[in-house]
C-alpha cells in the first residue's frame, strides 16, 4: 500500500474516531439530562402525592367540622322546639335573650359552614389545576425526551445535520435550565 494511501486512511480513521468521541460525549450529556429530568419528575410526583394527601386530610377535616356543625344546628333546633313545647311558644317568645342566643349560635354555625364549604371548594379547584398542569407538563417532557432520543439514535454515530444538532442542544440546554430553576425553589 502506498504511503499516501496509508496516510489518507489514517487521517480518515482519526476523523471517524473524533466523530465517535463527540457522539459518545453528546450521548452521555443527553443521558445525564434525561436522568436529571426523571429525578425531577419523580420529585414532582412525590410533591403532588403529598399535596393530594394533604388535600384529602383537609377535606376530611372539613367534612367532620361540617357534620359537627350540622349536628349542633339540629341540636339547637331540637332545644328550641323543646323549649317551645315545654314552656309554650309564648314563654320562648317572651324571653328574647334565649331566642337571641340561639339565633346568634345558629348564624355563627351557618357562617362557619359557609366558610368551610368555600375553603373546600378552593382546595379542590387548586388540586384539580395542579394535577392537570403536572400531567400536561409531564406528557410534553416525555414526548420531547422520546423525540430527542429517537433523533439521536437514528443517526447511529453519524454526524448530525446542523438543524438536528441545534435541536438536541437546545433541548438539553432548556432541560438544564429547568433543572437549575427547580433546584433553586
Amino acid at each position: 500500500m502506498p504511503a499516501e494511501t496509508a496516510l489518507r486512511l489514517a487521517r480518515r480513521v482519526a476523523s471517524l474516531a473524533e466523530e465517535v468521541r463527540g457522539a459518545t460525549a453528546g450521548m452521555y450529556r443527553v443521558r445525564e439530562s434525561r436522568d436529571k429530568y426523571k429525578a425531577r419528575v419523580r420529585s414532582l410526583e412525590a410533591a403532588v402525592d403529598t399535596e393530594r394527601r394533604r388535600a384529602v386530610a383537609v377535606v376530611a377535616e372539613q367534612a367532620a367540622k361540617t357534620a359537627a356543625l350540622r349536628e349542633e344546628i339540629t341540636d339547637l333546633r331540637r332545644q328550641l322546639a323543646a323549649a317551645g313545647e315545654r314552656d309554650g311558644v309564648r314563654a320562648a317568645a317572651a324571653d328574647p335573650a334565649v331566642v337571641g342566643k340561639l339565633r346568634a349560635r345558629l348564624a355563627d354555625g351557618n357562617a362557619a359552614y359557609a366558610q368551610l364549604a368555600a375553603k373546600q371548594k378552593q382546595l379542590r379547584t387548586a388540586y384539580d389545576q395542579t394535577m392537570h398542569q403536572t400531567k400536561a407538563a409531564a406528557q410534553v417532557y416525555k414526548s420531547w425526551d422520546r423525540l430527542c432520543q429517537k433523533l439521536y439514535q437514528s443517526t447511529k454515530g453519524r454526524t448530525l445535520a446542523e438543524a438536528d444538532q441545534r435541536t438536541l442542544q437546545q433541548w438539553a440546554s432548556w432541560r438544564n435550565e429547568q433543572q437549575k430553576k427547580a433546584g433553586k425553589k
